[in-house]
C-alpha cells in the first residue's frame, strides 16, 4: 500500500506541475515548445500512475494475471471494487496516455489542451476512489489481525 500511497502522492505533485505551468488559452499552449512538451510527459506520468495504481490493487486482489490493462478495468467492474464511473473515467485517460505515447509527432493541441483545461479533475475523482479502497482494505486488515490475536 505505500507504494501506491506514493504513486498518488507523485500524481498530486505533477498536476501542480501542470497547473503552474498551463498557458491561458490553446493558441499559447500549442506554440509553447519545451514547456508543452514538459506538460505532455508530466499528463503522460499521471495517467501511467493512474494505471499503475490499478494494476497494484489488480494483483493484491489476486484477481489472475491480466492480458491487458482493459482486463484490469473489466476485473474491476465485475468485482465491483470500484465504481463504473471511476472505471470508465481511468479508460478515457488510457486512451489519452496512448496517443501521448505513440503518437507523439502527431499530438492534436487542441485535444490535449481541451482534456487538461476541462478534465484534470478527473484525476481527483480517481486519487479520491482509490484514496477509499485504501481505507476500507486498511479497515478490513486490521479487523482482521484483531480476529486472529
Amino acid at each position: 500500500m505505500k507504494r501506491i500511497e506514493q504513486k498518488l502522492r507523485e500524481i498530486e505533485d505533477s498536476l501542480a506541475v501542470i497547473d503552474e505551468g498551463i498557458p491561458e488559452n490553446e493558441e499559447d499552449f500549442s506554440s509553447a515548445g519545451l514547456i508543452k512538451d514538459g506538460i505532455y510527459k508530466r499528463l503522460e506520468f499521471c495517467i501511467q500512475n493512474v494505471i499503475d495504481i490499478f494494476s497494484m490493487i489488480y494483483s493484491s486482489q489476486r484477481l489472475g494475471v491480466p492480458g491487458t490493462v482493459d482486463d484490469i478495468f473489466t476485473g474491476f467492474l465485475k468485482k465491483g471494487l470500484f465504481p463504473k464511473k471511476i472505471i470508465l473515467l481511468a479508460e478515457e485517460m488510457k486512451g489519452m496516455r496512448n496517443v501521448l505515447v505513440h503518437k507523439y509527432g502527431e499530438i492534436d493541441d487542441a485535444r490535449v489542451y481541451a482534456f487538461l483545461t476541462e478534465r484534470m479533475g478527473d484525476f481527483q475523482k480517481i486519487v479520491g476512489a482509490v484514496e477509499e479502497y485504501l481505507k476500507k482494505q486498511e479497515k478490513k486488515n486490521s479487523g482482521q489481525k484483531k480476529l486472529n490475536a
